[in-house]
């Protein structure tokens, strides 16, 4: 199986943050009591680690100062989107949700850069 190139993955990662923006703007009294719910922590990790993956496969090459930019790139989306949500209705920002966040982000990113490396789509270790 082929990854997505670089223009397609960055298409697909667009949409995906467009997604979890309107994902995490929904009032707190609109998400529905469900049993996936109570898997608060284990959600945000997914939702982060396939921000992760996204990332990565939008660049061209993977150098260490790319992979470097996909990782502060996403903490820093992480952070933003806890810290929004203290500004909707029903919601809070949670530490751990953050962290949870942080330990998908640096899974996914492991995985793409695994899986180009897999099939030779990487220039070089470092720039």
């Amino acid at each position: 199986m082929r990854l997505p190139n670089s223009r397609t993955s960055l298409i697909l990662l667009v949409i995906y943050i467009i997604l979890v923006i309107s994902a995490s703007a929904v009032p707190g009294e609109r998400i529905p009591e469900s049993r996936l719910f109570s898997m608060d922590k284990l959600l945000h990790l997914l939702e982060f680690m396939v921000l992760g993956v996204l990332v990565v496969l939008s660049f061209k090459e993977i150098t260490l100062r790319s992979f470097i930019y996909a990782i502060i790139g996403c903490l820093v989306f992480a952070a933003v989107n806890e810290f929004i949500q203290m500004m909707i209705p029903g919601r809070s920002p949670d530490v751990n949700d953050f962290i949870a966040d942080n330990i998908g982000v640096w899974i996914g990113t492991g995985i793409a850069v695994s899986l180009k490396r897999f099939q030779g789509n990487d220039k070089a270790d470092s720039d």
